[in-house]
């Protein structure tokens, strides 16, 4: 699928994604923390309160994303939802804020659930991208 969605987005400018079928899909620009270069990560996400909700589960793996971590470093993002571009911040949950943001998530995904024993002994970071 990833190639076909791919191609779909390309030709519909980003309106249409594949992935939106199964999980909405935003796409994170992000700068890479080491290289410094520009990065588009598709994540999850669920619309929440004039904010976007995502996870780094890295789908259960033991270490963070990429992604996760270089928001932490640099959290001015950019977030493109259906064609449309615009910059945004991440801040990373936590507390109380978080557990809400998570239940929300295994809403849309309950294999979130189901990574926090996959991911051992990592905290899976959870954040609200926020637009500016």
């Amino acid at each position: 699928m990833p190639p076909a969605d791919r191609f779909v987005n390309k030709v519909t400018k980003g309106r249409i994604r594949l992935t939106d079928a199964v999980l909405p899909t935003v796409v994170l620009h992000h700068t890479g923390r080491k290289s410094g270069e520009a990065r588009a990560t598709p994540l999850a996400y669920r619309y929440d309160d004039g904010r976007y909700l995502v996870i780094g589960s890295n789908w259960g793996g033991v270490s963070h994303p990429a992604w996760a971590l270089n928001v932490s470093d640099d959290p001015n993002v950019e977030v493109e939802v259906k064609g449309r571009r615009f910059p945004a911040v991440a801040h990373r949950l936590e507390g109380e804020e978080r557990a809400d943001a998570w239940g929300k998530m295994s809403e849309l995904w309950p294999s979130f659930d189901t990574y926090k024993d996959t991911a051992q002994d990592r905290d899976i970071r959870v954040f609200a991208l926020v637009p500016k």
